[in-house]
């Protein structure tokens, strides 16, 4: 039965092999990516960066550890035909195969992990994405997870421990299925795991250290990204400011002026959505755009209610549109005692906020590869945890299983059927408990002489 069932596991798991090895070979030849107007694969991604991004050149070489994806697929399915002239290479259950199974479909996650790691700007780039990509990335999540918890398993029966416990474990459960007992059991059946606790208090732990910090450390970087746009446009406003009032009367002037701050604000890291010199009306005391880095703003009228925030205060008060989800900074221009119109600096808010989402981005991928890794040394060291209690259950099984065939009068009262096998070799508490285990059923071997069948 247990054959079959390992059999059957391993054909679900080729099929599984075989599928994704064709997807992935799909996803790295079919271009998906949209990067700066370009639509890239996979393929061309890495050459892409080294062309584009050479302060991560190092990173980017890195990177050709994608093209790992198609060369695993490929030898998947050269070693289809071949798992049984070479079954450490070819046999998902080998730890070779497994281990593979696992890289190429965590290179295909970590791939989209440093693609929006370096592109995502906003929330509408997310939005934006192509769904194929949404699906391919929670497919080979999905099926990563998989391969992952299969691979500790192939991992944990390479333990001579491991092995034993199997190995006692079937020839107790054997035991236990000829007895007329066999149902006493189900009353000690383990409904959550060591492991499955330890993991969830792990995961627990880091999600409430990684997003309290978080919180705090991205709350104040939030408000100090805004200060410093705050500082930059109003100092950007009010050398504006001055420079229209000295240079009222000369256009051209004005003219090489804008288009100067235009070409500096290609350069910056914050750019502005707009600086534009709105100027009175004397017939009807408005003020329309005249000069405008835009030149779609120009003879646009200044809202009222902005207007009037900016008259609040000469040293410029923020204007937040909710419509546009823009931030403008703006100064009264005056000659002499006349108001003659205001210098306006704006900002589109997700320029503002773009290294802030990205810093929230990032906070979620890294606390994600935290919780990610912490599974996987939980399952690797709970093992050392684990193995000793499961020894020590089996051999508590054993002896009350004993205990109950005397009772039920299946085998003969004999003390010489009470045999403790001390299989933990831990140095700890679980140790000690083994020990004192152990001295209990000495107790009891020396008891059953004196006890009668019926008592």
């Amino acid at each position: 039965m247990a054959d079959k069932k390992t059999q059957e596991k391993t054909i679900i798991i080729t099929i599984v092999e075989i599928l994704y090895s064709a997807l992935a070979v799909a996803w790295f030849l079919f271009p998906l990516l949209k990067i700066d107007g370009n639509i890239l694969s996979p393929y061309k991604y890495v050459s892409y960066l080294l062309v584009t991004k050479n302060d991560h050149f190092l990173v980017t070489q890195i990177l050709y550890l994608f093209y790992l994806v198609p060369v695993i697929s490929a030898f998947k399915v050269v070693m289809l035909p071949l798992r049984f002239v070479l079954p450490f290479l070819g046999k998902p259950n080998r730890v070779i195969p497994s281990f593979l199974n696992v890289l190429s479909s965590l290179l295909v996650v970590a791939f989209y992990i440093h693609y929006i790691f370096l592109f995502a700007e906003n929330l509408d780039f997310l939005l934006n994405l192509d769904y194929i990509i949404y699906i391919i990335f929670a497919t080979s999540l999905i099926i990563n997870l998989g391969f992952f918890i299969y691979f500790i398993k192939q991992m944990e029966k390479l333990s001579k421990t491991y092995r034993e416990y199997l190995i006692y474990q079937r020839e107790l459960d054997k035991e236990m299925t000829t007895s007329k007992v066999k149902n006493k059991r189900k009353k000690g059946k383990v409904l959550i795991s060591i492991q499955q606790k330890l993991m969830l208090s792990f995961i627990i732990l880091i999600l409430i250290i990684i997003i309290s910090l978080s919180y705090f450390i991205l709350t104040d970087y939030r408000i100090t990204l805004l200060d410093t746009v705050e500082d930059t446009g109003i100092l950007l406003a009010s050398q504006s400011a001055n420079y229209y009032k000295i240079n009222f009367h000369d256009e051209v002037s004005i003219e090489t002026y804008i288009s100067k701050a235009k070409y500096d604000n290609e350069l910056s890291k914050f750019q502005f959505d707009s600086l534009t010199f709105y100027q009175i009306q004397s017939q009807s005391n408005n003020y329309l755009a005249r000069f405008s880095t835009s030149p779609d703003i120009i003879r646009q009228e200044l809202p009222a209610e902005e207007m009037e925030t900016y008259q609040k205060s000469d040293r410029g008060i923020e204007y937040y549109n909710a419509a546009e989800k823009t931030f403008g900074f703006g100064i009264p221009v005056s000659v002499g005692s006349k108001l003659i119109g205001y210098s306006v600096v704006k900002y589109q808010e997700e320029i503002i906020y773009a290294p802030f989402f990205q810093a929230l981005l990032r906070v979620i991928l890294i606390t994600s590869l935290y919780v990610y890794i912490s599974i996987f040394f939980v399952m690797i060291f709970g093992d050392m945890i684990v193995f000793p209690l499961l020894f020590l259950r089996m051999n508590v099984m054993q002896i009350g299983l004993v205990l109950l065939k005397m009772t039920h009068g299946e085998v003969k009262k004999s003390p010489a059927l009470l045999t403790y096998d001390d299989k933990v070799r831990t140095r700890d508490e679980i140790r000690a408990l083994s020990v004192e285990f152990q001295e209990m059923v000495t107790v009891i071997r020396g008891i059953i002489p004196y006890i009668s069948t019926s008592t």
